[in-house]
C-alpha cells in the first residue's frame, strides 16, 4: 500500500502474532522446542510476558520506520 498499513490493520496483526504464539506454546514441546530456539539464537529465554508487551508497544510509526528502512 502506498498509504502503509491501517492502525485497524496494525490492531488485528497485534493480536493475531499474540494468539498463535500462546497457541503454539500450550504443550510442554512446544514451549521446549521455542526454548531451545530462544537459547541458540538469542543466547537466553524471553519470558512470554515480554514477548507480549513488546508486541503491544509496536506503533504505526514503528512500522512505517521499518518498511523505510527495507524498502
Amino acid at each position: 500500500k502506498a498509504n502503509g498499513i491501517t492502525e485497524e490493520e496494525l490492531v488485528m496483526t497485534k493480536e493475531q502474532l499474540k494468539t498463535e504464539m500462546i497457541m503454539g506454546n500450550e504443550t510442554a514441546k512446544s514451549r521446549m522446542n521455542s526454548n531451545a530456539k530462544a537459547i541458540l539464537l538469542r543466547d537466553g529465554i524471553i519470558e512470554e510476558d515480554e514477548i507480549i508487551r513488546k508486541v503491544n508497544e509496536v506503533t504505526l510509526d514503528d512500522v512505517k520506520q521499518y518498511a523505510e528502512r527495507v524498502d
